[in-house]
């Protein structure tokens, strides 16, 4: 029996943008993929979504609310120092950085929010009240 190496038991290591190959044809034909479908090495979830909403340009940013939230800022410049408040990241586009700042249970929350106060109310009728708000809302403020 021959030994196990690292270049076995691991792919090789690419940058996030490098193309890998293609989807094997029986495995396309099996998920219905009519096309030929290539295959890149991915990046982080927020990166990837950040380029699939087109937010690729400096200083351009993504606000993402689902079961956490994120705001993500696109920095070409990566000497930005935010003194340790915010993630600062390498993107997957080549010589681009990004900061992100996140919430592990933004979505969650407005379940929550509606379950514990407004049970009878729909999430619209409670979006329509918030919209109504005054900044502040009284001082009310939830520590997640």
């Amino acid at each position: 029996m021959s030994r196990l190496t690292w270049e076995i038991i691991y792919p090789p290591l690419v940058q996030s943008y490098d193309y890998v190959g293609k989807v094997e044809p029986s495995l396309a034909q099996e998920l219905g993929f009519t096309d030929e479908v290539t295959v890149f090495a991915g990046g982080g979830d927020n990166a990837c979504g950040a380029i699939g909403a087109g937010v690729i340009q400096d200083k351009s940013a993504l606000c993402s609310i689902g079961t956490s939230g994120v705001v993500l800022n696109v920095e070409f410049d990566h000497v930005t120092s935010y003194d340790s408040n915010l993630h600062f990241f390498n993107h997957s586009i080549p010589h681009t950085y990004y900061a992100m700042s996140v919430t592990l249970a933004a979505g969650y929350s407005l379940n929550w929010l509606k379950r514990t106060f407004f049970d009878d109310d729909s999430f619209e009728t409670i979006m329509r009240q918030a919209e109504t708000s005054k900044i502040g809302s009284d001082y009310y403020l939830r520590l997640i």
